[in-house]
């Protein structure tokens, strides 16, 4: 995808509330299932890393979320 992936990174999902829309849909980037936790996987990923929240932090005006890795491929 090289470029448009980074064009759709800050055009969509960087810069667009997904309560409003569908940024998947919008963006038409491609998507799979994980294969350990319900989230979308983008396809043609070279690198995927699965996470499973641990925690979140009030930090300011917005907040950290931790993860921990339950699955690589």
């Amino acid at each position: 995808m090289g470029g448009r992936l980074e064009e759709v990174a800050y055009g969509t999902f960087g810069s667009k509330s997904g309560r409003a829309i569908d940024k998947f849909a919008e963006s038409k980037v491609k998507i799979k299932k994980g294969e350990k936790i319900k989230a979308p996987v983008l396809e043609g990923s070279i690198v995927v890393l699965e996470c499973k929240p641990t925690k979140t932090c009030e930090a300011g005006d917005h907040i950290s979320s931790y993860r921990r890795s339950c699955e690589c491929y």
